[in-house]
């Protein structure tokens, strides 16, 4: 049991170091998100509907994916792909990272 346990901890920290490297590979990480505070796709959404009429609508449109399925993932009822997690990064401008994406 315990050799079952260290690998589940193993796969974890690979999980995550793999997500750290994805991030980099996809051009997300720049100098400035050193001092930015990341957020989860919801509170994104909510802090947008201050400044932005229809935000989830107009990211949906610009993923070319429905306004439903991205709220399905901000409120952590869907899990989405790695692919569509680091297009979702990218059209935020890396201010929701694909770690808190793939977390929530």
């Amino acid at each position: 049991m315990k050799g079952l346990f260290s690998q589940k901890k193993l796969l974890r920290n690979i999980f995550f170091l793999t997500e750290k490297l994805l991030d980099g590979i996809c051009g997300l990480w720049h100098p400035s998100a050193m001092t930015r505070k990341s957020m989860t796709l919801a509170a994104y959404l909510k802090a947008k509907r201050k400044t932005q009429k229809g935000p989830l609508s107009r990211l949906a449109e610009k993923l070319g994916t429905s306004p439903g399925y991205l709220s399905l993932i901000a409120q952590g009822k869907r899990v989405p792909s790695r692919a569509m997690a680091a297009k979702i990064s990218k059209a935020t401008g890396g201010v929701v990272t694909i770690a808190k994406i793939l977390k929530t």
